[in-house]
């Protein structure tokens, strides 16, 4: 693709309205209340860039706002600099993204949909960031923003940034995730990160949790919503049970009996799921409850419990320890004082 050469210009003063505004970076101009009544009380003072074609017409190649407002202030006329170019699409489409006078800055949204179209024109990513003087890793965003609908939509709708914008292409599908993102995005953004990484997270434990239930179903367990509690009778932990000769009925022991269940836990920091297994009638399948001689290691689970209450004991040991070696206040020794009985009364 040749390069377009602009040569010398020259400036004429031409009705706005006969200008023709070619199509613009900008998927729309806003153009508002203030900057029309500045262009009323002032006058269009940078030229409108723009180019002849062959049939005479006047072609706008920068300075979309600028016709826009001054076609509704009524100015009979403005100031257009007009130059003798050929159509390359990419060149303008560059040329409007520097061009800045009298112009709002760019909005992500906006320069999405730039990169987007300089990308359909044949530009590679790296001529684009060269030409338009972004970063290369903005532009390979840009591009993936502007090609999803979700993404596209939110950033022209709600004013995301241009990461806002492509976190929730890795969440498309997922509309009440990317609404949330979007809601957080637009009253709390600088909590977008954190809740992007929550989202993350959680659908990696969803889907962990996922494969696990399915793969339990497949061979015929039911599948418990939450953990039973300690009193609770509907279902027996395999953990309290025993075999008839006193061994410790394992998940191997209950994969064809009769009201077999689990329970699957995801822990954050786990890449696999942990399976609670359950009983509905251990008397039925021949098991009896564990009376506390029955021989044999402690199961994982029964570890990482101990561990767990050993660790909380230990920790609450060294705050009371803390407590009683923290120095008395001249206060507190007035307040043991008075608390002996010391009395001042008549």
């Amino acid at each position: 693709m040749s390069n377009t050469t602009i040569q010398q210009g020259t400036i004429e003063h031409i009705d706005p309205t006969t200008l023709v505004i070619e199509a613009n970076v900008r998927p729309s101009a806003p153009v508002t209340n203030d900057f029309v009544g500045s262009i009323r009380d002032n006058g269009v003072l940078t030229p409108v860039l723009a180019r002849r074609d062959p049939e005479g017409n006047v072609l706008v190649r920068a300075g979309q706002r600028r016709t826009l407002a001054a076609r509704e202030a009524g100015l009979p006329t403005i100031p257009v600099y007009i130059v003798d170019a050929d159509e390359v699409t990419s060149e303008r489409i560059i040329q409007q993204m520097i061009e800045n006078d009298q112009r709002e800055a760019l909005t992500d949204g906006d320069r999405a949909a730039a990169f987007q179209q300089l990308s359909l024109e044949g530009l590679s990513v790296t001529a684009i960031a060269k030409r338009t003087g972004s970063k290369v890793a903005a532009v390979k965003s840009g591009i993936a923003v502007a090609e999803n609908a979700v993404a596209a939509s939110a950033i022209q709708t709600h004013q995301l940034t241009l990461d806002q914008a492509a976190a929730l292409i890795e969440f498309e599908g997922e509309n009440d995730t990317v609404e949330a993102l979007i809601e957080t995005a637009v009253s709390s953004p600088e909590q977008f990160a954190h809740a992007a990484q929550r989202a993350r997270d959680e659908r990696r434990l969803n889907a962990i949790r996922e494969t696990a239930t399915a793969g339990l179903v497949d061979r015929g367990f039911s599948i418990l919503d939450r953990e039973p509690g300690y009193y609770e009778t509907d279902y027996t932990p395999i953990r309290d049970l025993v075999t008839k000769d006193g061994e410790k009925v394992t998940e191997a022991d209950i994969e064809t009996v009769e009201g077999r269940a689990a329970f699957v836990r995801v822990y954050y920091t786990a890449e696999d799921a942990t399976v609670l297994y359950y009983l509905a009638d251990p008397k039925a399948a021949g098991f009896k409850k564990n009376s506390g001689n029955a021989n044999g290691p402690m199961t994982d689970e029964q570890k990482n419990e101990r561990k767990e209450l050993i660790a909380k004991n230990k920790a609450w040991a060294s705050v009371l320890l803390t407590e009683l070696r923290r120095p008395r206040t001249a206060e507190s020794r007035k307040g043991r004082q008075y608390g002996r009985g010391t009395s001042n009364s008549a």
